[in-house]
């Protein structure tokens, strides 16, 4: 999840950042997400969707078994254009 989607990308890059300059956790996420994180296609090439539903975006997270037999994890989703990340 983004907790960032409207926010510009950090106009400094993340990683010249100090963790003593970080003020709002919250915001200082959204901003380093937005910045190295978004892919930046156009016309859907690269957007990911919902195999199922064909939307891009998945409000839970939810853990299902898929049509071979394996179990497939499908983390929560709000924003169709930022690559999976572990915080």
């Amino acid at each position: 999840m983004n907790p960032g989607m409207g926010l510009p990308p950090a106009a400094v890059h993340p990683c010249r950042k100090k963790f003593s300059q970080i003020e709002d956790p919250v915001r200082d996420l959204g901003e380093l997400l937005n910045r190295v994180q978004r892919l930046k296609c156009s016309n859907g090439y690269c957007q990911r969707v919902d195999r199922a539903t064909g939307q891009p975006e998945e409000p839970i997270t939810r853990l299902f078994e898929n049509e071979r037999g394996l179990w497939e994890l499908v983390t929560a989703r709000n924003d169709s254009l930022l690559n999976k990340f572990i915080v």
